[in-house]
């Protein structure tokens, strides 16, 4: 696991890089998706945000919901503009219309391409123990 990008320092409230502030934390109300992450056994709670977003990719994130703060990982990729994918470890409730809070935390790996609809399950099941790694203690 990296931090975010080399030309970024982190801050209180983001991460500047060279031009502008942009935030580790994104709150938003969930929206229905196209379900896919249900399909993958990691059902995702969507939220549209403002690019930019740091790197494309998985990260280690933080999610909460109301007063409760989740562990989670999340994903962003530049070719569905605007929307950030959460998965909430051990959270099985409906969110759809409910607000909630993103904190990025580390970036995972960058997005990849899976020959089978097997190999990408596998690697979220990769990604999902590594983001749980890095959240240990926080």
């Amino acid at each position: 696991m990296t931090p975010i990008s080399n030309d970024q320092v982190t801050t209180q409230s983001g991460y500047f890089n060279q031009q502008r502030m942009i935030p580790n934390h994104y709150m938003n109300t969930v929206h229905q998706g196209k379900q896919e992450g249900r399909l993958l056994n990691c059902p995702t709670a969507n939220i549209t945000i403002e690019p930019p977003f740091p790197k494309d990719g998985v990260y280690s994130c933080k999610i909460k919901v109301k007063e409760i703060i989740y562990d989670g990982m999340s994903y962003y990729d530049s070719r569905r503009p605007g929307i950030l994918e959460s998965h909430l470890f051990d959270y099985s409730e409906d969110l759809y219309g409910k607000q909630i809070v993103v904190i990025i935390k580390t970036f995972i790996r960058s997005p990849l391409i899976f020959t089978s609809l097997e190999e990408l399950k596998e690697q979220i099941i990769q990604d999902g123990i590594l983001s749980r790694q890095d959240l240990i203690g926080d």
